[in-house]
């Protein structure tokens, strides 16, 4: 049942004004009953066990008291009541324990030493030899810069059997020993202190470590007797750089600890880091047919190094059979080194990883960077041209075919560059580029008459009737305002666009067909490049979405900058750079190319609608309230409710008569 803590206290006040102390306790009795941590009226009561004689209830009312306010860091009112405390109870340890703390803290070293010799006689009186010594080790350290009455302190300690109530503070004192040139000293009490505590892998660690910088290796090895001591002392090793004496102790280590697979990875990388890959693959064989994917990470390189790809290939694909997640870590592990071949176990495994999972894109990526690192690898590129063919991803098979058609003349096989450059320009006919891939071979190979067997080539394909075009592409390739980003140089220059049309210019077209070189056949380019744009732009549409949908916007960009050149591609691509521009945060960009989706054939209603909605909504965002209001108006009219145009279009018009947001 709930008190009134106030009208209790009042009569507990009224009985002890009529002496009637007894009756008072009962009432502050039942307050603390219902407010365990009302302090004012425990002290009241303390204060009324006292004056009854009953010093022990008294006692521990002031130290529950103290304690409490010791926790909430109030360290002079718990003091005072602590030194109350002694004053009813001289021998309380507890107290004279927190009182000589407390002067110790404040400077008072007399007042500690002489509270501290207290509580040590008065356990010494009883019989407790190691809570003593526990004491003494306290006085000693009262003074840190006293190491000899420290020292002194300590060995009594051990003597007295109180080893594992001070090791830490053990551990320090050999440490300071050591820090001030007294390495026999603090040697010698490291000695005592692991002959009392056997178990206690700190101190043998740390007698280990002196002993090494002493130069006993014999000693310190003896003092590590478990595994995870001598691993520890391995650390000392490694860090002096001692490899093989750093494996000798992982060895040993291992031999305690067999299932201990992380000792195996350190003794594998520790015989990597000096290049004794023999040793390392020993170690792996000694470890037998287990599973880790931290020991499969380095065990494949170690066996690739060591002379045996296969098993390296082995390794990996098991790695990332079971661990996918850790792919790009292995790329990028294998894009690290200097080796070509043995990145490209790296770089295969992980591509293979991809492939079967469905991440053509990804995989692709991986060869590019290969390729990036280590120019004109022909195994590496027959296997990306391999892998972009079987994806059907025309402008990526062109980018790995140019590049291996490069690699093959750089090396002075200029036939088989020949094959892959006379295909790039069937397939792309209005790239320059091919042309002058096909020009470069040709003269490799010594052929008499460059210019007419490209001249023939291409004559040949235009009898195909490859210059002919719909009559809707007129014109496209000579547009001057394709794209709002155009003026900055982005528009057709995509790392992965290779269309440029008409590398020459109007210009050159119109003085007979020729270009500033002389070539004959730039007018015909011109009509190949018209025909190139048709195919390209699907293409680089496709390619575009499949940017998308695997999270690449930057990508995707590119490829639509070079589709949104084709009429019959422009809505499609102009809407969807729109939409990633906006969602890029680039509103105004968003707004200029949802613009000139606008001034394309949309290919449905629902597209089109949309796409007034998506510029209404981007309009909105920047601020032009008016135009974004007209478009939403225009989208009403056509479609009646769509989505939530209605909601926008009173919320702009209350904005732009001022009667809202």
């Amino acid at each position: 049942m709930a008190i009134d803590r106030t009208k209790t206290l009042r009569q507990a006040e009224k009985l002890m004004r009529q002496g009637r102390v007894d009756a008072a306790i009962e009432e502050y009795q039942r307050v603390l009953a219902a407010f365990p941590h009302d302090w004012t009226t425990a002290n009241s009561l303390g204060d009324c066990y006292y004056r009854t004689n009953q010093a022990d209830k008294a006692v521990e009312q002031y130290v529950r008291i103290a304690d409490h306010l010791l926790q909430d860091g109030k360290q002079g009112p718990a003091n005072t009541l602590y030194r109350k405390v002694l004053k009813i109870k001289p021998d309380h340890e507890h107290a004279l324990l927190k009182v000589a703390t407390s002067a110790a803290a404040q400077g008072a070293l007399d007042e500690a030493r002489q509270h501290l010799a207290t509580v040590a006689d008065l356990r010494r009186a009883r019989g407790d030899t190691a809570g003593a010594a526990e004491v003494l080790v306290r006085l000693g350290n009262l003074d840190p810069a006293n190491l000899d009455a420290r020292l002194d302190a300590f060995r009594k300690a051990l003597d007295a059997g109180a080893g594992d109530r001070v090791a830490g503070e053990l551990d320090g004192l050999a440490a300071a020993l050591a820090d001030a040139g007294r390495r026999d000293d603090a040697i010698a009490l490291l000695e005592r202190g692991v002959g009392a505590m056997p178990e206690n892998v700190e101190l043998r660690t740390r007698l280990a470590r002196l002993w090494l910088e002493h130069g006993d290796r014999d000693k310190a090895r003896a003092c590590a007797a478990t595994a995870d001591e001598l691993v520890l002392l391995a650390d000392v090793y490694a860090g002096r750089g001692e490899t093989a004496a750093e494996e000798a102790l992982l060895s040993d280590a291992w031999r305690l600890a067999p299932d201990d697979l992380s000792i195996v990875v350190r003794l594998v990388r520790t015989c990597a880091a000096r290049g004794d890959y023999q040793a390392a693959c020993a170690h792996l064989d000694a470890a037998g047919d287990v599973y880790d994917p931290e020991l499969f990470a380095i065990a494949g390189e170690v066996r690739a190094r060591a002379g045996d790809p296969d098993r390296a290939r082995g390794i990996f694909a098991r790695l990332l059979a079971r661990e996918p997640h850790r792919t790009a870590a292995l790329a990028d592990q294998g894009l690290a080194v200097d080796d070509a071949q043995l990145a490209l176990l790296h770089v295969e495994a992980a591509a293979d990883a991809q492939l079967a999972r469905g991440d053509t894109l990804g995989a692709i990526d991986v060869y590019r960077r290969f390729n990036d690192r280590f120019s004109g690898h022909i195994p590496a590129l027959l296997r990306l041209v391999d892998i972009t063919v079987d994806a059907g991803l025309e402008q990526e098979i062109a980018q790995a075919q140019s590049r291996l058609a490069d690699a093959y003349l750089a090396e002075g096989r200029a036939a088989e560059a020949r094959v892959i450059a006379e295909d790039l320009l069937t397939r792309q006919p209005g790239d320059a580029q091919h042309v002058e891939r096909l020009r470069r071979t040709l003269v490799a190979l010594h052929e008499p008459d460059v210019d007419a067997i490209i001249a023939e080539r291409l004559s040949a394909m235009k009898m195909l009737g490859v210059e002919e075009l719909p009559a809707d592409l007129t014109g496209a390739a000579d547009e001057d305002q394709i794209a709002p980003a155009e003026s900055a140089g982005v528009a057709g220059e995509s790392a992965n666009a290779d269309f440029q049309v008409g590398a020459a210019g109007p210009a050159a077209a119109e003085a007979g067909g020729r270009t500033e070189d002389g070539s004959p056949f730039k007018g015909f380019h011109d009509d190949m490049s018209r025909h190139s744009l048709l195919t390209a732009a699907e293409q680089h549409y496709k390619l575009a979405v499949a940017y998308e949908e695997v999270g690449m916007p930057d990508e995707a960009m590119k490829e639509l900058q070079a589709a949104v050149r084709s009429p019959r591609r422009r809505f499609e691509a102009a809407a969807m750079l729109g939409r990633l521009s906006r969602d890029g945060g680039r509103v105004n960009e968003a707004i200029d190319w949802f613009e000139r989706a606008a001034e394309a054939p949309a290919p449905s209603i629902d597209a089109s609608r949309k796409l007034l909605y998506d510029l209404g909504d981007a309009l909105e965002v920047a601020g032009e309230h008016s135009r974004a209001l007209a478009v939403f108006l225009e989208l009403q009219t056509e479609s009646g409710t769509y989505r939530d145009v209605g909601r926008r279009i009173e919320r702009l018009t209350r904005t732009r008569t001022g009667s809202g947001g």
